[in-house]
């Protein structure tokens, strides 16, 4: 029997429902492959061997099959990167800092008209608190207003720059976090496809004198 009729046979087989022996007769006629028996190899741990009839050709196959060893649910999702949850939290928290501070610029403007003499105080007061926010989460940033004498500062564009620089980063490293957790998806159903059940078929024989009998074979 060639390699190729060989591979084809088995493809076949493993189509079929192995897992279950034919009950009728004359139901199991019907179909080309007939699963005459099935039992476990006890000296070969997940190691069964099963007797196959082929109704078209009239022979009979023996299928081994090697179950393969179970993959872990770690195996199949790998665990989260904490340097990137780090890169996340800061993200958020950066662009929680310029909503509070967008929403109340947007309500100040609304009542520019009755407090004029205040406005420039209260633009003054948002906009400090949101580069005190972001502070708090970028490091290396300083007051955009000098302190004393000497001390360093941060402008405006450069703290945008940071808040900018630190959001597009998150959302960059999310992205290929993203795109490698299904490279390992797809490394890990490849690897389950491969590790899953072997099967060997040897034949074709004459079926046994019984089960050729009992089928109504010559």
């Amino acid at each position: 029997m060639s390699l190729h009729a060989s591979r084809r046979l088995a493809a076949a087989i493993a189509a079929c429902s192995i897992g279950a022996l034919i009950a009728s007769r004359a139901a199991s006629a019907q179909s080309r492959f007939d699963v005459l028996s099935g039992e476990a190899v006890a000296a070969v741990s997940g190691l069964n061997v099963y007797t196959i009839r082929d109704n078209q050709i009239t022979a009979c196959y023996s299928v081994f099959v090697m179950d393969g060893p179970a993959l872990s649910v770690q195996d199949a999702i790998p665990p989260p990167v904490p340097e990137l949850a780090e890169k996340a939290r800061v993200a958020q928290a950066l662009k929680d800092a310029m909503a509070v501070r967008d929403r109340q610029v947007a309500e100040l403007q609304q009542r520019r008209l009755t407090w004029a003499i205040n406005y420039g105080n209260e633009r003054e007061r948002i906009q400090a608190e949101y580069e005190q926010a972001v502070r708090g989460v970028l490091p290396g940033l300083y007051p955009s207003a000098q302190v004393a004498p000497g001390w360093p500062t941060s402008s405006p564009q450069e703290l945008n720059a940071a808040v900018q620089h630190a959001i597009a980063d998150a959302e960059l490293s999310a992205a290929s976090e993203a795109a490698f957790r299904v490279q390992e998806r797809i490394e890990y159903l490849l690897r389950h496809a491969t590790a899953s059940a072997r099967l060997a078929v040897t034949g074709p024989v004459a079926c046994p004198a019984a089960w050729s009998a009992a089928a109504g074979a010559p």
